[in-house]
């Protein structure tokens, strides 16, 4: 549902900035729980000697890719406009979920 927010992002800007609001809270309402997730999974997969390791890499990884979509997203933006960013991330994130299933 993250990415489907994201994708919708641009055209709610541009349709009124109350439904602007409504498509960000249901995002971040979406996202939210994704890191308290991501450590209930960890619990349950992890061996108790490596969990420690695994969850420093799996979180280290979110800021690794915060500061890769920084990058992308300025290139985006000066070559394709803001709402490019949207639009590639949303399907980035349907790539990821595909390869993880």
């Amino acid at each position: 549902f993250a990415s489907f927010f994201t994708a919708m992002t641009p055209m709610a800007a541009s349709h009124s900035f109350p439904l602007l609001v409504v498509c960000r809270t249901c995002l971040g309402a979406v996202e939210g729980v994704s890191f308290p997730a991501t450590m209930s999974m960890l619990t349950d997969w992890a061996a108790p000697a490596e969990r420690s390791f695994i969850v420093g890499f799996v979180f280290a990884g979110a800021y690794v890719g915060n500061v890769g979509t920084f990058v992308l997203s300025a290139w985006l933006l000066d070559s394709f406009g803001w709402r490019s960013i949207f639009y590639t991330l949303s399907v980035v994130g349907v790539v990821w979920v595909a390869l993880c299933m």
